[in-house]
């Protein structure tokens, strides 16, 4: 039983830690519009935003800045790598209950 609430404890102590949300190596693309090449909008984009953070993103029209935030609120998944909320995968699922 004290191992188990050790446990429980330690792992509430990790999510306290963990931003609040975090972009691991994510890409996005899209099916071009002649159907051939995938377009890709976001290759590699690692961020993380922490409790407090005030975070802009700045960038020309067609930069990825929507996609990101997309990708931030579960909108969107990613192509490649994850999107993680508190420590735990973001989903569209799990977006809806944050």
């Amino acid at each position: 039983m004290v191992e188990a609430i050790a446990e429980r404890v330690k792992d509430d102590a990790s999510i306290a830690q963990a931003p609040l949300i975090e972009l691991r190596h994510a890409s996005k693309s899209y099916a071009g519009a002649d159907g051939n090449a995938p377009v890709t909008i976001l290759d590699d984009i690692s961020l993380e935003v922490r409790d407090g953070e005030m975070v802009a993103l700045l960038g020309q029209s067609g930069s990825g800045k929507s996609t990101i935030l997309r990708l931030m609120s579960g909108l969107t998944p990613p192509s490649k790598g994850v999107v993680l909320a508190n420590g735990a995968p973001l989903t569209a699922s799990t977006a809806s209950l944050r």
